[in-house]
């Protein structure tokens, strides 16, 4: 503690819940799909930081992050009145709904009615709409529609291709060379990508999946197998996925940005990885961000996670998000792979003995999906099972083991897919005609219509990472179970002190301390907390 200074306050800043009183009060007599929009509103509106610094740095007290008076204005006027949650877009008067442009008007993206009397009848058709349970597929049994190359004796991973239709990118567990295989259903390598910028220690899994830039297609790389548990630090790489067609050369180059990762744990063996996609993320914020799950033989892996940046800037750490829940234990049951369904509805676990699929409902996280409870779905039986992926349509999945085996093709032929929640409504222009757009397609642009009327709910709310903003220049940070903020760890200060750093992203801090082995517990000695000094 610095001289004149008091010590640090460890007590949670207490915060007033009563100005969100008309937001509580909705959360229990509201449909389904506006106590959720309320939740979100809620959280965000509440939101009291509890930034809190470590490693021998500064800390100081602050008051409750209450910055968001604005929103939470805006969230009582929403929750105070069912049908102002509906709100004209561009005018709402003659125009029509559109999703991202002015061509986005797909018909699956809405239900049409006809003879509806009035536009509040109209908006009531979108309040009633309610989710439904995504359930576990029907699949079926495996098709060998021929052997992978011989090129390939070690396929440890698999993932479709979005830019070239009915390829599939795999490469060589450890030993191989910093090169992917685009290689078609049937197995045969149509072109080699040499991955610059990249080693290839263990490579261990492929992933296809959104990326920094909006519309990209990016291919993920997870350099992360450790059986011996030695490894400082782990590689992840992400390529922007190459238009394969039109090239006659059957060797190409592709840069690669490295990210660094590391575990708040100690090392880990790992040979599964995934990214987050579909309408759920993209709701959730979560679009784009790195899933693994840990092979053990003990128990059946613990999930982590790492949002990568736009461009590598210093090591990452992975945050841990609980254990998988698949029922297994010893080699059988060691995860071996993984993948997510296009439409972010599925996830499928592979392991030397299991193949599993963990369903997503609408507007769940990732983790709490693969902590909850598991299909059993159609596999073949392979010895050295190390690869699964979901077709690019996602009307399948794929698998493949080493020792230059077969290719396995699965249909899918049925699922409950992603929920149909309401994102806004057209009224008009034909007379009694009523569009309920999709929460999958969500209203977010309108075209002049004369005549019809464009209303739309609006977007939930960034999630909350540390309240409610993401933070910078952060080893490591741990949100609260409540969602109202943060412990944070890092290095290099560069002497900013607590409350300089947090306002720098827009937060206050609360308190300091020093850390436990890395993981956001509050180091104790002689039973108190370690205190760091105050400013």
């Amino acid at each position: 503690q610095e001289s004149g200074s008091s010590p640090c306050n460890f007590q949670k800043q207490a915060r007033s819940s009563s100005p969100l009183a008309p937001a509580e009060a909705m959360m229990h007599f509201s449909p389904t799909w506006l106590r959720s929009l309320a939740s979100v509103l809620l959280a965000r509106a509440v939101a009291a930081d509890e930034c809190v610094w470590a490693k021998g740095t500064h800390c100081t007290g602050g008051n409750s992050w209450l910055q968001n008076s604005k929103l939470m204005s805006k969230s009582q006027a929403l929750l105070g009145d069912k049908e102002e949650i509906l709100q004209p877009l561009d005018g709402g008067a003659d125009r029509g709904c559109r999703g991202m442009n002015a061509n986005d008007y797909d018909p699956s993206y809405y239900t049409s009615f006809d003879g509806v009397a009035s536009l509040e009848e109209c908006k009531a058709k979108c309040q009633d709409t309610a989710p439904e349970p995504i359930a576990c597929p029907v699949t079926g049994e495996g098709q060998n529609l021929g052997t992978i190359s011989s090129m390939i004796p070690e396929a440890s991973g698999l993932a479709a291709s979005r830019k070239n239709p009915g390829f599939y990118w795999t490469h060589n567990d450890s030993g191989g060379r910093a090169r992917l295989f685009a290689i078609d259903k049937h197995g045969n390598v149509k072109k080699i990508v040499w991955v610059k910028g990249a080693n290839a220690i263990d490579w261990e899994d492929i992933a296809t999946g959104p990326g920094p830039v909006n519309g990209l297609s990016y291919v993920y790389i997870a350099d992360i197998g450790d059986n011996s548990k030695h490894r400082g630090s782990v590689q992840i790489y992400r390529v922007p996925e190459p238009k394969l067609e039109g090239s006659a050369d059957q060797h190409i180059d592709a840069m690669s940005d490295r990210f660094d990762v590391r575990y708040p744990d100690g090392a880990h063996d790992c040979e599964a990885m995934f990214i987050d996609q579909g309408p759920a993320a993209r709701a959730k914020g979560t679009s784009g961000r790195v899933y693994i799950i840990t092979k053990h033989y003990n128990y059946a892996g613990d999930i982590y996670w790492v949002d990568l940046p736009s461009r590598p800037s210093g090591q990452l750490t992975f945050t841990k998000a609980g254990m998988l829940n698949h029922g297994g234990s010893g080699w059988p049951a060691a995860v071996t792979a993984a993948d997510m369904h296009p439409e972010g509805s599925l996830i499928v676990v592979r392991a030397y003995e299991q193949l599993l699929m963990f369903p997503r409902q609408h507007g769940q996280s990732v983790e709490d999906a693969l902590r909850g409870s598991s299909c059993p779905v159609h596999r073949r039986g392979e010895r050295q099972g190390e690869a699964v992926t979901f077709g690019a349509d996602g009307s399948h999945y794929m698998t493949v083991s080493e020792n230059t085996q077969p290719m396995w093709y699965f249909p899918i032929h049925s699922w409950s897919k992603a929920a149909a929640s309401c994102s806004g409504v057209q009224f008009g222009p034909d007379a009694g005609r009523c569009e309920v757009w999709n929460q999958a397609a969500r209203v977010q642009s309108s075209v002049p219509l004369p005549g019809a009327g464009c209303f739309s709910v609006p977007a939930p709310p960034d999630p909350t990472q540390c309240g409610g903003k993401g933070m910078r220049d952060v080893d490591m940070f741990c949100p609260l179970a409540d969602g109202s903020g943060c412990k944070v760890l890092a290095d290099n200060m560069q002497r900013k002190t607590c409350r300089q750093y947090c306002s720098s992203n827009g937060l206050s801090c609360i308190n300091g301390w020093e850390e436990e082995n890395e993981n956001c517990v509050v180091k104790v000695e002689n039973g108190l907390p370690v205190e760091l000094g105050c400013d």
